[in-house]
């Protein structure tokens, strides 16, 4: 087990007041976390205060149950019992304040603070020998950035598991790690994408997963605890868009 260089983790008084612990092992469990920050993830220091590192973890309206199971993470890993749930638009948000986690994400993991544009998988995770450690880091990013859709070929339906990233260097990361795990896929760099929010068009880097031997193989290893994958894939096959046995893993839901 790696042990975490953590000494010089700087703890504010809002953090000791709130007993918020730092882990001193790498494990898999804050390995899934740090997936989920990459994945869906935000760090913002206000300017001038030393205390106000706020964290952020954004989910789908829908998604109520996996933002519990997030929560339950990083109580179990940091002791974190203060947290707010924010609500807006199709967005419910997980949010605190932690000076000592954050720099524990920017010092051990090379988490930034601010834009997540040229974000990589880190090192020590990166580097693993221990497969439970880099499956782990997977289930965390397919959980919060990956997408399922049917994609329409030659008159069949077939699921795909798309991920995607302004980071290329995240992309072809993640691509090393599914090598790694012989999972095959195929890369998308720099396409255009018309993003609703600002109304631009943004340059984004794609990994992609088709079909259901590849999907099938692919959920058996990662183990996704995000319901959004089972919910679609039982919806697709209620409507009938599915041309084969479902896969493998909804035999148990």
């Amino acid at each position: 087990m790696t042990k975490l260089d953590i000494f010089k983790i700087v703890f504010s008084k809002r953090d000791e007041e709130k007993d918020i612990t730092i882990p001193k092992y790498l494990t898999p469990e804050l390995a899934e976390d740090i997936g989920i920050h990459i994945g869906d993830g935000s760090m913002y220091s206000k300017k001038g205060s030393k205390n106000a590192n706020a964290i952020t973890i954004s989910s789908n309206i829908n998604e109520i149950d996996y933002l519990k199971y997030v929560i339950d993470i990083k109580k179990r890993l940091y002791n974190l019992n203060k947290y707010r749930i924010l609500e807006r638009n199709n967005e419910r948000n997980l949010r605190f304040h932690s000076l000592a986690i954050s720099t524990f994400y920017n010092t051990i993991f090379n988490l930034p603070i601010g834009k997540k544009d040229d974000i990589d998988i880190p090192e020590l995770i990166k580097n693993s020998k221990d497969q439970e450690i880099i499956i782990s880091f997977v289930r965390g990013i397919i959980d919060t950035d990956f997408g399922l859709s049917g994609k329409n070929r030659h008159g069949k339906i077939y699921p795909c598991l798309e991920g995607s990233s302004k980071s290329k260097k995240l992309i072809k990361s993640i691509a090393n790690i599914f090598d790694k795990l012989n999972i095959n896929y195929y890369l998308e760099y720099d396409v255009n994408r018309f993003d609703k929010r600002t109304n631009k068009i943004t340059i984004i880097n794609k990994i992609i997963l088709n079909g259901f031997k590849r999907i099938n193989l692919f959920f058996r290893i990662v183990q996704p605890k995000n319901s959004k994958y089972i919910k679609k894939m039982k919806k697709m096959w209620a409507r009938g868009d599915l041309n084969s046995r479902p896969l493998a893993f909804l035999n148990s839901c």
